[in-house]
């Protein structure tokens, strides 16, 4: 048997932490712009996809429980350094409290219209 010891050099974003194989990546990522918080801890905000639990189709109405980042992100079309959003709702049918994390492309502080038609069809009320 034969013990083979390697040291790797990695280098990291001060900004997101994201660990890089060369130090121009990193510095690369250091200068993107930081997009500042749009939701705060114990925001009311709305999912702008459709959420799914027990056959029920919703747009839940969540509480931001956690702002964490800023993280680098690929997925917003604004892309740069974002903010992610720890959020937790309730499932309209069987009562069961959801916890997930959302992009600031996925949720928005006011239901959008789709989904104050969507829950007016299904429901018979908005909110």
């Amino acid at each position: 048997m034969k013990k083979i010891i390697r040291r790797v050099i990695r280098y990291q974003c001060s900004v997101c932490r994201t660990e890089y194989t060369n130090k121009k990546e990193a510095t690369a990522c250091e200068k993107i712009p930081i997009q500042k918080p749009q939701f705060k801890k114990g925001d009311t905000v709305w999912c702008t996809g459709i959420k799914v639990c027990c056959g029920a189709y919703y747009y839940p109405k969540m509480k931001v429980v956690k702002v964490i980042g800023p993280a680098k992100s690929d997925h917003d079309v604004l892309g740069g350094h974002l903010f992610l959003y720890r959020t937790r709702y309730r499932c309209p049918r069987c009562k069961t409290v959801h916890e997930n994390e959302f992009w600031p492309s996925d949720i928005c502080g006011e239901p959008k219209q789709v989904c104050v038609d969507f829950l007016k069809k299904h429901r018979g009320e908005a909110g």
